[in-house]
């Protein structure tokens, strides 16, 4: 409590009164902005839901990978076993993971893309081929696409086979699409970064996943050519080569999470 002060009034009586309390100092508070980009497009906080993601999906890369390994180091103790787990092998558990996986990939930036699109601006265009990208990816992984590719650019060979060249096992494919598809990857981020501003990183982890993808797909299924089949190195080759397949699908699948955890999409029938 404050103490009386004395006064005296204008006709000289004395008066006791005592001073009324300072204004406490209030800190400013600070509101952050939040940044409508787009009707139905809000930004949010960080969330650590998408790492998360991708640590679950790295979980299953691994395993898919041990075993083959297993199955390998028991000596293929089931013919049915072998035919799931392996790994390059068509119409299987990892063929149908993978698949999975770059669906995956595909929903989530078609998520964004379709939150994002505008019929008057080219960049929206762009955005779109995301998905659609992905999409021609999983069913790669299912119908074996680049192997019919490989065996019609046999005809680039001498003779028109592979049989006795350096590609003996894979042909070209490699060589005629991954850098393409690098270049190409490379090109439609760059050329859609400022929609993706609200989250930088997910482009460049989009980026890092499709140069890991393609070390294996392409550099180490290049170097197969050169290993003997069936023997130890060519079956490490098989895990080093679709374990990192599997690992860049993810860290892609990663960057698109991103996306949808950086933007907060609502959808209203109100446009206006």
């Amino acid at each position: 409590m404050r103490p009386r002060v004395e006064t005296r009034a204008p006709g000289g009586e004395t008066l006791s009164v005592r001073p009324s309390p300072r204004p406490r100092a209030v800190s400013a508070r600070v509101i952050r902005p939040v940044s409508v980009l787009r009707p139905g497009l809000v930004a949010v906080p960080r969330s650590t839901l998408p790492a998360t993601i991708c640590l679950l999906f790295l979980a299953i890369d691994l395993l898919l990978g041990g075993a083959y390994l297993a199955d390998q180091l028991a000596g293929h103790p089931s013919r049915l076993l072998t035919k799931l787990v392996d790994l390059n092998g068509e119409h299987n558990l990892p063929a149908w993971y993978s698949s999975m996986q770059w669906l995956c990939a595909a929903g989530a930036t078609g998520i964004f893309a379709f939150a994002r699109f505008d019929p008057r601006s080219p960049r929206s265009w762009r955005l779109a081929l995301l998905p659609l990208l992905f999409i021609a990816l999983s069913a790669d992984e299912s119908i074996a696409l680049h192997e019919a590719i490989g065996r019609s650019s046999d005809v680039l060979l001498p003779g028109g086979d592979r049989a006795g060249t350096a590609f003996a096992r894979t042909g070209l494919w490699g060589l005629l699409l991954g850098p393409p598809l690098l270049l190409l990857f490379w090109g439609l981020l760059r050329s859609v970064r400022d929609e993706l501003e609200r989250a930088p990183e997910a482009a460049s982890k989009m980026l890092l996943g499709m140069i890991i993808m393609l070390t294996g797909a392409v550099g180490l299924e290049t170097l197969s050519n050169f290993i003997a089949p069936d023997s130890v190195l060519d079956v490490l080759e098989v895990f080093l080569e679709e374990v990192l397949e599997m690992i860049g699908a993810t860290i892609i699948l990663w960057g698109g999470c991103e996306l949808l955890a950086a933007y907060r999409l609502t959808f209203s029938l109100d446009r206006k």
